[in-house]
């Protein structure tokens, strides 16, 4: 699908392991307005209109530690941010669900303001940053459909324009002059696709023909007391894709193959420079039933992707304190690979379900680094280089019913290991990486009015990176568990509540427990409703969790949401 560029959004750190509702502040308000028109016996026009203001706000502390080769370098850093947004989004839809044909077009607008500010205190310096992202979006969506017999024809079209002006605002107690940078971007954006499908005895072939293109233009001013050139330009770009299908089908009684070969050739064009790539992204998949119970799998997958044209502006960019880089000369390239095997075994006489997957990925890409800073230190330069990645996956899944008590009982595993190379300050450091994700539940209906589900999450994330001179390891933990229950005493009470015991392994013999509790009452009488719920009944101040790259370790402290209480009164007209 079709989204818009953000280069400029406020930098939160990343979600701890907890459902939002556990830290984050919010006050939202919705409003929305429906019409539908019948303009014939097959046809309908209905207009759509929603308002959405959301206020978030969230509390962190983060301690940084670098791994560099001259030293580690540690960075406290606490943060208030608060995001703003007003959003209005219109459409307008036709459709047209005649005998021979379908038809449905949506013109839609949506329009609105991003706005955050967060408040930083960096070892001892206040940073202020204030982000203003207005925003509008123009789509159109067409689908047709014609039917004649077995044939098939389908044309699919969508056109959007947008139009995004950014701004950011850093100001830093301990210097007199303020960083910004503005942004202006606007661009138009196509997509049209029909595809042809013919079938005979147990085969079908499709051919699918696929005509997308986009222009852009970027324009970008920052005023930074580091820098003095390579800051204000813009860009005018273009990009062409041409893509043509065909795809194999074959059902036979036990047998499925499904073959497809996308040939594809893109042309991009960046002021005076123009680049073509010509490439094939060939998939194959073999299903095989061996009898009503039992089935598997093997296929084969490639893929190749391309940056934009912000990879080839040439000009610094500050996307955040802290976030300062350079692009240009280097358009990423991406390629990647996959192999996987599987099967399903399904007995609905003994209620046993059990399925697993195994599949290795090995991708390359080429990418040009970013410049970043800590505090005045650059941590990594401009430099261009090649990573290979190989990605190993498994999964699987079994469940049982057991039908003399009413219970069910399931285990999720899976398994990620990944092996390749990081670069830092001109150094390539070769890494491997591992995950283990065990998530058993068990599921009791006590009554047909009462029920009893535990579940549980358990991570283990394994880190080790280095060269011959000197290596780092890492292993972290994290264990989350819940006991909920519902009871529906009669038809007018229904009770409800949640016990949530959470785990963090910090750093090696350290860990951050924490227990969440949730419960809720509500009462119904004819169209009347009535409920009360209660969040965070332990209100326990904060929640820390450890991240480990290798090279970098982030531990970070979210602000917990305090004990809440919503009533709620409802009418059912």
């Amino acid at each position: 699908g079709y989204s818009p560029v953000t280069l400029l959004s406020a930098r939160s750190f990343s979600p701890p392991p907890l459902e939002r509702k556990r830290y984050l502040f919010n006050k939202s308000h919705t409003a929305s307005i429906n019409n539908l028109h019948k303009t014939g016996e097959h046809s309908q026009l209905r207009l759509n209109i929603q308002y959405l203001h959301d206020e978030r706000e969230e509390s962190i502390l983060r301690n940084s530690e670098y791994y560099l080769p001259g030293g580690n370098l540690l960075i406290s850093e606490s943060s208030a941010l608060t995001h703003r947004t007003h959003k209005i989004d219109a459409a307008l839809t036709y459709s047209d669900n005649s005998p021979g044909h379908y038809l449905n077009n949506a013109l839609r607008w949506s329009g609105g303001s991003d706005r955050s500010a967060s408040a930083i205190n960096l070892n001892g310096m206040g940073v202020t940053q204030e982000y203003r992202l207005p925003a509008q979006l123009i789509r159109n969506n067409l689908q047709y459909v014609k039917r004649w017999g077995e044939r098939l024809w389908d044309f699919s079209s969508f056109m959007a324009y947008s139009s995004q002006p950014q701004q950011l605002t850093v100001e830093i107690d301990t210097t007199e002059t303020a960083q910004q940078q503005d942004v202006t971007l606007s661009g138009f954006y196509t997509r049209n696709s029909t595809y042809y499908s013919l079938g005979w005895g147990s085969s079908s072939v499709t051919l699918t023909g696929v005509a997308e293109a986009s222009l852009d233009r970027y324009e970008s001013a920052l005023i930074h007391p580091l820098l003095s050139d390579s800051t204000v330009g813009e860009m005018r770009s273009s990009h062409l894709l041409l893509e043509l299908a065909p795809s194999y089908l074959y059902r036979g009684e036990k047998l499925t193959i499904q073959a497809d070969l996308p040939l594809r050739k893109q042309v991009m064009q960046f002021g005076e420079e123009q680049l073509t790539y010509l490439h094939a992204d060939p998939s194959l998949r073999f299903n095989y039933r061996f009898n009503p119970m039992l089935r598997a799998h093997l296929a084969y997958r490639s893929s190749h992707s391309l940056g934009n044209f912000t990879d080839m502006t040439g000009l610094w960019l500050l996307s955040g304190y802290r976030s300062l880089s350079k692009r240009g000369g280097l358009l990423p390239e991406s390629r990647r690979s996959s192999y996987s095997a599987g099967f399903q075994y399904r007995n609905p006489i003994s209620s046993f379900f059990l399925n697993s997957t195994l599949a290795y990925a090995p991708s390359q890409r080429n990418s040009l680094t970013s410049q970043r800073f800590i505090g005045n230190e650059s941590v990594t330069g401009i430099t261009a280089h090649s990573t290979r990645t190989n990605q190993l996956l498994w999964s699987a899944y079994a469940g049982k019913y057991i039908p003399a008590i009413r219970t069910n009982l399931s285990l999720n595993i899976s398994y990620n290991s990944m092996k390749g190379e990081r670069l830092q300050q001109g150094v390539l450091y070769p890494f491997r990486a591992a995950g283990w994700v065990l998530m058993p539940k068990l599921s009791i209906k006590l009554s047909d009015d009462a029920s009893l589900t535990y579940q549980e999450a358990a991570t283990l994330h394994t880190t080790g990176i280095g060269t011959q001179e000197e290596s780092l390891r890492s292993s972290l933990w994290q264990v989350a568990r819940q006991l909920s229950a519902f009871w529906q005493v009669d038809k007018r009470w229904q009770l409800n509540g949640r016990l949530e015991h959470s785990m963090n392994e910090i750093s090696e013999g350290e860990k951050v427990k924490r227990f969440f509790a949730d419960a809720g009452i509500s009462y119904r009488h004819s169209r009347l409703e009535l409920s009360l719920t209660a969040t965070n009944l332990f209100n326990q101040s904060d929640y820390s969790y450890t991240l480990f790259s290798g090279l970098d370790r982030f531990e970070t402290r979210y602000t917990l949401r305090p004990r809440m209480l919503l009533l709620s009164l409802s009418y059912h007209y």
